[in-house]
């Protein structure tokens, strides 16, 4: 996962991953370049996972759109 980080001095550290709809995914950051860093997770989302969470941010995107046109 790239990410933007808050501190410049990160590589090796141990984070923490939360993002809406999924579970908590542990970390470590792995590279950083140009204010971009990369995590390499300790253990991977399964496809399951992943496949549930898109469904539900293009059910969300599709209920926002049609609450605009109405």
């Amino acid at each position: 996962m790239k990410v933007e980080p808050i501190e410049e001095y990160c590589l090796g550290k141990k984070v923490v991953v939360v993002v809406e709809s999924l579970r908590p995914v542990r970390g470590e950051i792995r590279w950083y370049s140009d204010r971009k860093a990369g995590i390499v997770f300790d253990e991977p989302l399964t496809f399951e996972e992943l496949a549930e969470w898109v469904g539900k941010r293009l059910e969300l995107a599709s209920l926002k759109a049609s609450y605009k046109q109405g």
